[in-house]
């Protein structure tokens, strides 16, 4: 007997002895590329720099080449040849330059180029309004801060995907270590039953110890097979982010209670903590600023559209030909009446501007009073870790001294199998703590909105 329950307490200590390797990190580090939350993640900042890419199209020159030709009866009507390039300019200024030759007998008197063509460059400058921001350099510089939210909506994304593993995992430590608890408990009752029924004959043991060895035997097997069914389902669970070959050993490891930083390390963390660098401020102050451009594009549509534009013409293609004396000027001015669009778009964009502020204001009480939550918890439960512990020794010691009173006549076997069922539920507490005490490790690093693999490869 005393055999018997030596290995019960081997086996229960056995238990929350953590292991040399930590199985979560390496299933984090393990994430890769298949994932598909983690290739939603980069397809995300890849549409934020493809928007980048086109709005820095705005600003390619660009080339145009027109011809145009009629005849009819054997008579040349016209025929149009005209090459040009247009340069867009940062500043509103366009650019252009082009050569023209046109010939026909019913051509165009506006047309007409001569036989040796019509080279000319154009500049075209806005006065009032689009001088100061258009809509090419509104466009351009709303990617630029969409970009920025593009990084950090990914690294929102992927701080997500690190909080559903490690979530995960914790759930499947707990079913398993309560799996694996209840295995050896048992083994240990179904050994205890064997030995009692082979001393009954002897005298050792009344009648109705087998039938005490038997229930507690039945209690523990039916306690058994529920964790087998949650061990299962939490195995699946973390199965559903096992997108590599090398997750599949997984089911051949037993998990360990190995936190991925210290309470004191992630305290450190909390104290150094900016709020302006979380992915989820930073989307929102990109939004901000992507709005503040807005509005100041649609403050612009309150003035005038005036353009003047300047084209001096040379004959032919050699600059020897040129003269201040050919040119064709112009200006054009557009002004609405009520102004009815313009306001709207810009009182919309205050709106949406003000929208996001509020947002941003409940974003950042949000984070802070979740960050004081589960501060405050990862401390309590840190101490209830010691407790617990201190609980579980105090069982072991109990079973001790019930064991020898068994040894000395004094004990019985209702009062073994009470002290190994309260060792047993001081032990499946200690697990619980474990898990929440991990869990809430896993949430305050997501609440911080920090890049886990990035601290565990320096770690």
């Amino acid at each position: 007997m005393r055999t018997i329950i030596s290995l019960f307490l081997i086996c229960l200590q056995t238990l929350v002895q953590a292991q040399d390797s930590t199985i979560l990190k390496a299933f984090l580090l393990g994430l890769n590329d298949n994932h598909p939350m983690l290739k939603s993640a980069n397809i995300t900042l890849e549409q934020y720099q493809l928007k980048l890419l086109q709005a820095r199209g705005g600003f390619d020159p660009k080339i145009e080449l027109l011809h145009q030709q009629k005849e009819f009866n054997g008579t040349e009507y016209y025929n149009q040849n005209k090459a040009e390039i247009k340069i867009p300019t940062w500043y509103g200024i366009e650019l252009k330059g082009g050569y023209e030759l046109n010939t026909g007998q019913y051509l165009n008197n506006e047309n007409t180029t001569g036989l040796d063509g019509l080279s000319y460059a154009e500049i075209s400058i806005p006065i009032l309004q689009n001088l100061l921001l258009d809509q090419r350099r509104a466009s351009l510089t709303t990617a630029q801060f969409e970009l920025a939210m593009g990084a950090a909506d990914r690294q929102a994304q992927l701080n997500d995907l690190y909080l559903l593993v490690s979530l995960a995992y914790w759930d499947w430590y707990e079913s398993t270590s309560l799996q694996n608890l209840y295995a050896d408990a048992v083994k240990v009752a179904d050994t205890r039953l064997q030995a009692i029924k082979r001393t009954v004959a002897l005298g050792s043991y009344a009648l109705i110890d087998t039938v005490e060895a038997f229930m507690e035997l039945s209690r523990r097997q039916a306690v058994l097979q529920e964790f087998n069914a949650r061990q299962i389902g939490a195995f699946n669970q973390l199965m559903n982010h096992a997108w590599s070959t090398d997750s599949n050993s997984l089911s051949y490891s037993n998990p360990s209670f190995q936190l991925l930083f210290t309470t004191d390390k992630l305290l450190q963390m909390v104290d150094s903590f900016v709020l302006e660098n979380h992915p989820s401020i930073v989307k929102i102050d990109q939004k901000l600023l992507s709005n503040s451009v807005e509005q100041n594009l649609y403050k612009q549509q309150y003035l005038p559209d005036v353009r003047l534009s300047y084209k001096p013409l040379v004959s032919g293609t050699s600059m020897a030909n040129y003269s201040t004396e050919n040119y064709t000027i112009g200006a054009s001015a557009q002004v609405p009446l009520f102004f009815r669009k313009e306001r709207a778009k810009y009182q919309l964009t205050v709106a949406k501007g003000e929208q996001i502020n509020q947002d941003l204001r409940l974003k950042q009480r949000t984070l802070i009073n979740d960050l004081n939550t589960y501060t405050q918890s990862l401390q309590m439960l840190t101490e209830m870790l010691a407790y617990q512990q201190n609980m579980v020794n105090a069982a072991n010691r109990m079973l001790v001294a019930e064991r020898r009173r068994l040894e000395l006549g004094d004990a019985t076997i209702f009062m073994i199998n009470y002290r190994e069922r309260y060792l047993l539920e001081a032990q499946m507490k200690l697990i619980k703590t474990q898990k929440d005490l991990a869990k809430t490790q896993s949430v305050l690093l997501h609440k911080l909105g920090l890049d886990v693999l990035e601290l565990l490869k320096n770690t």
